[in-house]
């Protein structure tokens, strides 16, 4: 037997805290859709490569994706598959499957939608200083790493479990980042921006995000590290 194209749409086991939190929600929805909670619950039961769902009332977000115009009866899903990539894009298939099976969930008077997520690039350039010359290009490395690590939008973030819609890393975040990392002395300049992916409007200050609604996810985009050494 050859398989000639390789496998996917698999996803790892359920881990237990995932189970102990998703078994009070299914006692509190009993497989029916009616509050929008109910709706996030059985987008993540629908399919196990779902990592997160953000239900969004009253807006159509296929045809509408900065919610401006009000549709009664709508409710919108978005769909963050599971996904090591720096921006997880949910496939056609998982839409679909998502859609279908908490369509038959729902009531007959409401319409479901199911996007994907709109997501916004964090772009930071960054002059460390580093307390020796040896290993610069490693602290680079281990700079880059870093600032991917912390931007993900599942497994980044403070805490390490990913970012909310709508928030964005903060300068002082960044700072306290990139400093801990070994090698780093302190930082002499550090500039972040965002980069809206359906627009390319570039956004730098705090109120540029404002046009891009509170729906986006942000992800680790291009970086520029410069290194520089004082001596004593």
């Amino acid at each position: 037997v050859t398989n000639h194209e390789p496998a996917t749409g698999g996803a790892d086991a359920e881990t237990n805290d995932s189970m102990i939190e998703r078994a009070p929600r299914a006692i509190r929805h009993r497989g029916r859709a009616v509050t929008v909670e109910d709706y996030e619950d059985l987008a993540r039961v629908a399919s196990p490569g779902v990592a997160r769902a953000r239900g969004v009332p009253l807006y159509d977000l296929e045809a509408d994706p900065r919610a401006t115009d009000v549709r009664p009866g709508v409710v919108s899903l978005i769909i963050v598959p599971q996904s090591n990539d720096a921006m997880p894009l949910a496939t056609t298939g998982l839409l679909d499957r998502v859609r279908e099976y908490v369509d038959a969930r729902k009531s007959l008077t409401a319409r479901l939608v199911v996007v994907g997520p709109e997501y916004v690039r964090v772009d930071v350039a960054v002059e460390a200083a580093v307390t020796s010359l040896e290993g610069a290009s490693d602290v680079e490395l281990a700079i880059a790493e870093t600032l991917a690590r912390f931007l993900h939008p599942l497994s980044g973030g403070l805490d390490g479990r990913g970012w909310d819609f709508g928030r964005r890393p903060r300068k002082s975040d960044l700072y306290a980042l990139i400093e801990a990392v070994d090698g780093v002395d302190h930082i002499r300049s550090l500039t972040v921006r965002g980069v809206d992916r359906r627009t390319g409007r570039v956004m730098v200050e705090d109120a540029d995000y404002a046009p891009a609604g509170t729906l986006f996810l942000v992800y680790s985009g291009a970086h520029v590290i410069t290194l520089s050494f004082e001596e004593a």
